[in-house]
């Protein structure tokens, strides 16, 4: 649908006047109706955009709706609290539904997912937990985790010793169609596209049916293709992550047993990305931890201690947010500290420069300086 400029409104409107009335002969800008046509020309100019911005919707909609292609809503962050008790004598459980926050939060607070048992002489264990509250509000630094909301019945501290960087929001608008081309992409079975669809539809679940971890992103490589010297022909690999640089063995055997088939009540079961006849490899991204070192100059009369603590969260968010297995951009981190109020200047001293991340890392923060000067 082509939206017509205002000009060629108010053209189109009096050459229809002129066949209706041809003794008005004053089209002159100012003439009394000419301004009203102008007038008129502008309101049918906004209705034309209104219906176009419509009928591009109901498309989108209605092809969504026709694959049965929702949203995804919104997933919580999960992770994992250390657990450390202060005597190690005797066995102990932690149960399963431990509350554990982030203190000064009401919004940060993670529920254990297993009961989890340290046996005479263990002194701590890992637990796995989910954010209590969805979406990426349930996002949090390493070592923020420290307090223990529930009773365990026995003296203990706890930590998260790795950031939590999953969780998603409601998929926006741009989000779900490019996740639906990807989707058209994999309807023929086994090739590249359906692996890679495969695989981003992977999730673990509890016995409730909610999400304990999921693939956040994924990334297939041939070999073959790919290397220089090319390498095994018939190979292909897939690199999971689930948002964090930490993704579980049983997400990673799960996303093979999805891409490969398996057998549940006599049936086989596959996926489009299901491959036959070639060797197939998942493994789960490690974190890559970047640690940064900034120098800063602080506006006169704004509080040192309060913008150095912006700048450090806005490094620290910076990293949080990027997308899985994508490089840490050296201007993106000047940039994120020398737009928080009462910055005059930024230095960032480490990284150097921009940090690549490859196919099987993804960006962490690591250790954060920031010293006023």
């Amino acid at each position: 649908m082509q939206i017509l400029t205002h000009d060629q409104l108010v053209a189109q409107l009096i050459q229809y006047a002129i066949t209706l009335a041809p003794e008005i002969t004053d089209w002159t800008v100012g003439a009394p109706q000419r301004a009203l046509f102008e007038a008129n020309a502008a309101v049918i100019q906004k209705e034309q955009v209104r219906v176009q911005q419509a009928v591009l919707a109901a498309i989108r909609i209605s092809a969504f709706r026709a694959f049965g292609f929702s949203k995804l809503q919104p997933t919580p962050a999960t992770g994992f609290v250390a657990v450390t008790r202060a005597s190690s004598v005797g066995e102990v459980t932690i149960p399963v539904g431990s509350v554990f926050s982030v203190p000064g939060s009401s919004i940060k607070s993670y529920t254990s997912l297993a009961a989890v048992t340290m046996a005479n002489g263990v002194g701590s264990a890992e637990v796995a937990v989910r954010c209590l509250t969805t979406g990426t509000v349930g996002r949090t630094a390493a070592n923020t985790i420290v307090s223990i909301i529930s009773s365990l019945g026995f003296a203990a501290t706890c930590t998260n010793t790795r950031a939590v960087l999953n969780g998603t929001d409601e998929e926006t608008d741009n989000d779900q169609a490019a996740r639906f081309a990807l989707f058209i992409g994999s309807l023929s079975g086994g090739t590249k596209l359906a692996v890679l669809y495969a695989a981003q539809q992977v999730a673990l679940y509890d016995v409730n049916g909610a999400i304990t971890e999921k693939v956040a992103a994924a990334v297939v490589r041939e070999p073959f293709k790919d290397d220089a010297p090319p390498g095994h022909l018939g190979l292909v690999q897939v690199y999971i992550d689930n948002g964090s640089g930490t993704a579980s063995a049983a997400l990673i055997a799960r996303t093979l047993l999805v891409l490969t088939g398996y057998e549940e009540s006599g049936q086989l079961i596959g996926s489009r990305g299901a491959v036959a006849g070639i060797d197939l490899e998942v493994y789960g991204a490690s974190p890559l931890i970047v640690n940064i070192e900034a120098t800063i100059e602080v506006r006169s009369g704004y509080d040192t201690a309060a913008v150095k603590t912006l700048v450090e969260n806005a490094l620290t968010n910076y990293l949080r947010g990027l997308p899985v297995f994508a490089e840490v951009i050296h201007a993106e981190l000047v940039s994120a500290a020398i737009r928080q109020p009462g910055v005059s200047d930024v230095s960032i001293i480490v990284p150097s420069g921009n940090v690549a991340a490859s196919v099987t890392s993804r960006a962490v923060p690591g250790s954060l300086m920031v010293t006023v000067v």
